[in-house]
C-alpha cells in the first residue's frame, strides 16, 4: 500500500504513461500515412509508365507497319486513323502524313491514345514515295 501513499516514491514505478502511450501511436500514425502516401504514389505512376510503354510498342508497330507497305496510306487524305488491341486493352492511332522539302520523301507522325482519348505518344518517321 505504500505505493499509493500522497507524496510516496514513483521510482518502483515500470510502464508506460497513458499520455506516452498516446504520443507513440500518434507518431506511429503520421508516418504509416507518409507510407501509405509514398505506396499510392507509386502505384499510380507505375500504372502510367505500363500505358505508356504499351503505347510506344503499339506506335512502334504502326510505324514498321507503314514502312513495310502493310498499312497504305490514302493519296487523298493525310490521315488515317484505327485501333488495335495490345495486352488486352484498346488502343486508337492516327497517322498524319505531311510533305517534306523534298518532294519524295513524307513525313509520318503517329499518335497513340489509350481508352480515354488521352495522347500518350507521338513517333514522327520518314517514308520514301517513288510514284508521285
Amino acid at each position: 500500500m505504500e505505493h499509493f501513499r500522497k507524496g510516496g516514491s514513483m521510482k518502483n514505478k515500470k510502464g508506460m504513461t497513458l499520455i506516452e502511450v498516446l504520443i507513440a501511436l500518434v507518431i506511429i500514425s503520421i508516418a504509416l500515412t507518409a507510407i501509405m502516401k509514398a505506396t499510392s504514389q507509386s502505384i499510380r505512376h507505375t500504372d502510367y509508365l505500363q500505358q505508356k510503354i504499351i503505347a510506344e510498342w503499339v506506335g512502334t508497330d504502326v510505324m514498321n507497319e507503314v514502312n513495310l507497305g502493310l498499312i497504305v496510306l490514302p493519296r487523298s487524305a493525310n490521315t488515317l486513323s484505327a485501333e488495335t488491341i495490345m495486352l488486352g486493352k484498346k488502343w486508337f492511332w492516327t497517322i498524319e502524313k505531311t510533305a517534306t522539302p523534298n518532294p519524295r520523301i513524307r513525313a509520318i507522325q503517329v499518335n497513340v491514345f489509350n481508352s480515354e482519348n488521352k495522347n500518350l505518344v507521338k513517333l514522327i518517321g520518314y517514308i520514301y514515295e517513288e510514284n508521285i
